[in-house]
Parts: structure tokens; C-alpha cells; sequence
């Protein structure tokens, strides 16, 4: 049994109409009639039909027309043309306009289902191959599009890669180490394209991280903040000794971030500065320019925050000083006292 595939039947033969009809329906088919050229036009402009059985012989109209019509309206469908004995060379005709097969007067019913019901195989079959290479054609341009995203982030890589080759060499040539954090500095814009960085130090009679030195458009506002150590975005770098990013600071209400907050910076990433297995400052980026922070971009500061740990400790020689909880901490006044 058919499984609801519609069907017009054009015919001035009101009887044949009728006839064809009933044996369709009871078939399972959806059978709509037009009795001549103008009603085919009018519904196949206005719906859509899988299979069309036309009469080549219409009052206003020749069959092989209303075919084409079909055809252009819909490109899956499949039309059989109705023949008079005498008119097969019109049936080749038609069948040449894109007809699928033909049928010749008097009808035998039996006939009809049969090559209706090849017809709508050749349909269904028409409509999986069509939806198949649409299928593949979307596949096709996801790939194509992952290929692009592939290249871009490769060709990005190598970008990278290129700045910190020549960073370390413009490091390996700076004796002094104010100069070697502000080449680091600059590197981080570059390479994770954000409006600004800057370098903190950890303030451990305060419990504060506090500026000490920052670069790009995006930091001025940031000059001289002080931000808590053991709470928000640096509190949870302390934690996991780790790069930590917040993409959405505006958003966020986690306590601690208010200072951040306050100076307008929408997303950060935070990576530790180490010195004897202590959190000693921090390398904090602002606001990426464009999406979110990436593991990549966390990976690339972590690996200059390492190279800026003992840049900042160098500014002096570091003292400890003993902390209630048993950990040293590098001194503030070693690390902010003019030479």
C-alpha cells in the first residue's frame, strides 16, 4: 500500500476521472482532479503533488505542457500521460518533456495501480537520493569548515610559536629585568589579543595582589589596583596554583571579583607566578577581544608567567618573610623598593 503520496489526476473525462480516482484511493493514495489545463496549473502552483496522471488531450491545453509544468514545480515528481491509440507519437513527446511512462485509453485499472505504484518507488527513491546529497553536501560543508577552523588554528600556532621565539630572544638580550616583564607583557597582547595585561605582587600581610606593572589601552584603568588574594578569579588561581579564567565577569557575583567588576572588566585570565613553590603575584589578562578565553590561551600565559616569576623576583633579592600559616612569601618591599 501507498503511504499518502498525492496525486493529480487532469482529465476532461469526468468519468475516467472518477474511476482512476476510486482505484487510487482504495490503493492509498491521495487523488485531487482537475478537469482541464487552467485547474492543473492553478493547484500545482498552490500544492504539491508526488505523481500526476494527464490526459494529453485537454480542452485549453496539450499534455505535454502541463509535464512540464509539473516538473518545473516539482523535480521529484514523477507524471504518467494518458494516450489515445493514435496518439503514441504525443505520448513520445511527452515522455521526452520528463514523463515517467504513459497509459493508453481505455484504461485497465490494473495497469493504472501497477505503474502508479512504480511511479511512487521512483518517487521515494528520487526523494532519498535528493535528501542524501543534501545530506552530504551539509556534511561536505561542515568539513570544509572544520578543514578552514583547522588551518586557522594551525596557522595561529605557528603565529604563536614565532612570538615566543621572538620573545625568548629579545629576553636572552635584555640584562635588565623590568625591561624582559614589559617584552612578556607585550607578548601576552600579541599572543592571547587582549585590550590589556599586567603583572601583580602578592601582598601577604594584606592578603592583597597589588599592580605592579601593566601594558596595552586596556590596563590603565587597572593601574595601582589592589585585589584580593583569597577570594574571586586570583583567589581560586591561589587555590589551584593554576591559570583560571572568567569569561563573563559582568555576570559573575562571585565575591571578590568587585574590584575587577568595578574597573569594567568583562573577561580575565589569571596565571600564578611561582617562586619556591609559593604564589608570589600573578599574570592577569583583560578583556579578549574577541570570544572567550581558551585552554590554548591559558596554556601560552602560564608559559610566560613561568619565564616573569623570576623577572620580578630579580627586581631585588628576595627576602622571606614568615607567614602565620608556615609558608614564606616573597617581601613586598624586596620586590617594590627603587634600586
Amino acid at each position: 500500500m501507498a503511504h499518502g503520496e498525492r496525486v493529480l489526476l487532469v482529465s476532461e473525462d469526468d468519468g475516467l476521472r472518477r474511476l482512476c480516482h476510486d482505484t487510487l484511493a482504495g490503493q492509498g493514495y491521495e487523488a485531487t482532479e482537475a478537469q482541464d489545463g487552467k485547474a492543473a496549473r492553478r493547484l500545482i502552483a498552490t500544492e504539491t503533488f508526488s505523481i500526476a496522471l494527464v490526459d494529453l488531450i485537454l480542452p485549453d491545453a496539450h499534455g505535454a505542457d502541463i509535464v512540464r509544468d509539473i516538473k518545473e514545480a516539482s523535480p521529484d515528481s514523477c507524471t504518467i500521460v494518458i494516450a489515445e491509440f493514435a496518439a503514441l507519437d504525443s505520448a513520445m513527446t511527452a515522455l521526452d518533456a520528463g514523463a515517467y511512462d504513459y497509459l493508453r485509453k481505455p484504461i485497465d485499472m490494473i495497469d493504472l495501480v501497477r505503474v502508479v505504484n512504480r511511479a511512487s518507488d521512483a518517487v521515494r527513491l528520487q526523494r532519498h537520493q535528493r535528501e542524501l546529497q543534501e545530506s552530504l553536501e551539509h556534511a561536505n560543508a561542515k568539513l570544509q569548515e572544520k578543514e578552514q577552523r583547522l588551518r586557522e588554528h594551525l596557522q595561529c600556532t605557528a603565529d604563536d610559536m614565532s612570538a615566543l621565539v621572538a620573545l625568548g630572544k629579545r629576553l636572552g638580550s635584555q640584562p635588565d629585568p623590568r625591561s624582559m616583564l614589559t617584552h612578556i607583557l607585550d607578548a601576552a597582547l600579541q599572543l592571547a589579543q587582549v585590550a590589556g595585561c599586567a603583572l601583580f605582587v602578592r601582598d601577604p600581610d594584606k592578603q592583597e595582589f597589588v599592580e605592579l606593572l601593566s601594558r596595552g589601552d586596556g590596563a590603565r584603568q587597572i593601574e595601582s589596583a589592589r585585589i584580593p588574594a583569597d577570594q574571586g578569579l586570583l583567589g581560586a588561581m591561589s587555590d589551584a596554583r593554576t591559570a583560571v579564567t572568567e569569561n563573563d565577569l559582568l555576570v559573575s557575583q562571585r565575591q571578590g571579583d568587585e574590584p575587577l567588576r568595578e574597573l569594567g572588566v568583562s573577561s580575565a585570565l589569571a596565571a600564578p607566578l611561582m617562586l619556591r613553590d609559593v604564589v608570589c603575584g600573578c599574570l592577569l589578562l583583560l578583556n579578549k577581544h574577541d570570544g572567550n578565553f581558551t585552554p590554548e590561551d591559558a596554556t601560552i600565559v602560564s608559559v610566560l608567567a613561568r619565564e616573569a616569576a623570576p623577572a620580578v623576583a630579580s627586581l631585588h633579592t628576595p627576602s622571606s618573610a614568615a607567614h602565620s600559616d608556615g609558608e614564606e612569601f616573597v617581601s613586598m618591599d624586596d620586590l617594590t623598593r627603587d634600586t
